[in-house]
């Protein structure tokens, strides 16, 4: 089974410092995808050199919000 977590921020500082061991206990949980929406610019590189750092795992999702 694949468990597909549709909405993190996993590319926020929060995160940085266990990175490697938050995506390892979430696979050993069977998340093995994770999509990332944007919260504003200030945060797209941060999310775009996640989804480089786990191309199979990790993607990127920018756009407009209606609001």
């Amino acid at each position: 089974m694949i468990l597909i977590d549709t909405h993190t921020h996993l590319y926020l500082s929060d995160f940085k410092e266990d990175i490697e061991s938050i995506i390892k206990r979430a696979e050993d949980a069977g998340i093995n995808k994770f999509y990332l929406p944007a919260i504003d610019r200030s945060t797209h590189h941060e999310m775009i050199a996640l989804e480089e750092k786990y191309p199979a795992k990790c993607f990127a999702m920018m756009g407009l919000h209606p609001c």
